[in-house]
């Protein structure tokens, strides 16, 4: 793919990942007047089966378009413009119409070439915020490392090491490359009953393979730390992974709703703490949210919907076949046609070449009316 076709995925990413997460939320309206309850567990299947391919889904596209140039789709979102604005739906000079249809193309350009303040500052921005989000997962990683290393090794069994440690607040779960990690801060021994409710939380998240999908996310940040619906994605998994662990934990019969509870509001007021604004959080799956987000719900909003969804404990449906064709399915065919209406043609279709014509007329007409004011002013 050329550097053009890179950029245009790039732009239709961000904007796909946009139109899905709206879509998201709308499906999730309509079920929820429409009374339909779906467990935590399988929304969270859901999310996880379609981030990767909204992501995905230009790059695709756009990989497809340069290997089979004329097999490209007959329709985009220009064309269907273009219709509309032929049969009078726009009320807009030829010459305006056609420069805002330009617009991006001739921003993309700008960009590739650095051409002008705007493009440079765009691209300055984008540069500066991606290699600041790239240091501050480095530096997340490297804390993540002298945490495990400094902690002291309390249980291993298999891939998955226990670890008690003094630089932490609030247990947590994460992994390296074949190892598994569960750290827990040294107070957690004063509670016995306390330390198996939080082994059984972070085991189960291991379980879910919220690890690997968090880790992703983190990844994935430089590339979409400017896009709003990426941090809306990324609080919609948050949210559904912990309500989807809690219920799977509170499942055993073994484990005392009240005393679980009382476990998650002990763990968030040991780790109560200021915020700091560029505060590195450590890779990882917490058992409580430490700091409220600048975009999202806070952290006690969290605990208040994860408490109160413990408390509930009202059955919802399982992931089925027919819940994936009924939700992902949908979303996913939006937002790929969406993404299809937006890739490149590379031939005219008969309306952008009837808007040419008119636009060249009208240039010409422009140009025919300035001669003849100077040959009367003259």
């Amino acid at each position: 793919m050329s550097a053009d076709s890179l950029l245009s995925a790039f732009i239709d990413a961000q904007i796909l990942l946009a139109v899905s997460f709206l879509l998201w939320l709308a499906v999730g309206r309509v079920m929820a007047l429409s009374g339909v309850r779906l467990a935590p567990d399988a929304r969270l299947k859901v999310l996880y089966l379609m981030l990767p391919m909204v992501l995905l889904a230009p790059f695709a596209l756009g990989y497809g378009a340069a290997l089979m140039p004329q097999q490209v789709a007959s329709f985009n979102l220009t064309d269907m413009v273009v219709a509309q604005y032929l049969n009078g739906s726009y009320e807009l000079r030829p010459t305006q119409f056609e420069a805002l249809l330009s617009a991006r193309q001739n921003f993309s350009d700008s960009l590739l070439t650095l051409n002008g303040p705007l493009a440079w500052s765009v691209v300055t921005g984008i540069a500066a915020g991606t290699l600041f989000f790239i240091l501050r997962l480095i530096s997340s990683i490297l804390r993540l490392r002298q945490t495990i290393s400094g902690g002291h090794v309390l249980h291993r069994h298999g891939k998955v090491s226990v670890i008690i440690s003094d630089r932490v607040r609030v247990a947590f779960s994460t992994r390296g490359i074949r190892q598994q990690y569960v750290v827990l801060p040294f107070s957690l021994l004063n509670h016995p009953r306390d330390l198996r409710l939080v082994l059984a939380h972070e085991i189960q998240h291991m379980r879910q393979g919220d690890l690997n999908w968090e880790i992703l996310l983190e990844i994935l940040k430089p590339l979409f730390f400017w896009n709003p619906a990426f941090y809306g994605w990324k609080r919609q998994v948050e949210r559904l992974r912990e309500l989807a662990c809690d219920a799977a934990v509170l499942e055993r019969s073994q484990v005392d709703l009240r005393g679980y509870c009382d476990c998650l509001i002990r763990a968030a007021e040991d780790s109560v703490q200021p915020r700091r604004l560029f505060a590195v959080d450590m890779p990882g799956v917490t058992l409580v949210e430490t700091r409220s987000r600048f975009v999202g719900h806070s952290a006690a909003d969290l605990l208040r919907q994860r408490i109160e969804h413990a408390l509930e404990r009202k059955p919802g449906r399982g992931f089925r076949r027919i819940m994936f064709l009924s939700i992902c399915a949908p979303v996913l065919a939006v937002t790929l046609i969406t993404g299809i209406s937006m890739q490149k043609t590379q031939d005219w279709s008969q309306d952008r070449l009837m808007l040419s014509s008119i636009v060249n007329l009208e240039r010409m007409d422009r140009l025919n009316g300035t001669l003849g004011l100077g040959a009367r002013r003259y």
